[in-house]
């Protein structure tokens, strides 16, 4: 299996929401997605296209004070991994403060992939 992470940093306290975008050249599966932050925060993270921001994952919790949140096929849309075409804009969507609660800072956000 082939197996691959797509990490993302975002550094220092996040003053805004952010969007990442990113395509893969080959069809894949979405397997896991771990997120922290170093504060004590209520920050959000979603994954989509942008067929839709949500397609794979609705707002999940990005984690508190340097603990991770990790989130797997049961937190995945339709309970299942999704399969994502070649050449699909993923989007990446951070709330940076969740219901306008404390601010995210040093996010980290990684996405493992399998190829095909």
């Amino acid at each position: 299996m082939d197996i691959f992470v797509v990490s993302y940093y975002i550094p220092g306290t996040l003053a805004a929401d952010h969007t990442l975008e990113f395509k893969l050249p080959f069809d894949a599966q979405l397997i896991h997605v771990s997120l922290s932050n170093s504060a004590n925060t209520a920050g959000w993270v979603k994954v989509g296209t942008t067929g839709g921001d949500a397609n794979y994952m609705i707002f999940k919790d990005i984690g508190d004070s340097e603990v991770a949140a990790e989130y797997d096929w049961d937190d995945f849309v339709g309970s299942q991994y999704p399969h994502i075409p070649a050449a699909t804009n993923i989007i990446v969507s951070v709330d940076y403060n969740g219901t306008a609660g404390t601010a995210a800072a040093n996010a980290v956000i990684n996405l493992m992939f399998t190829r095909g």
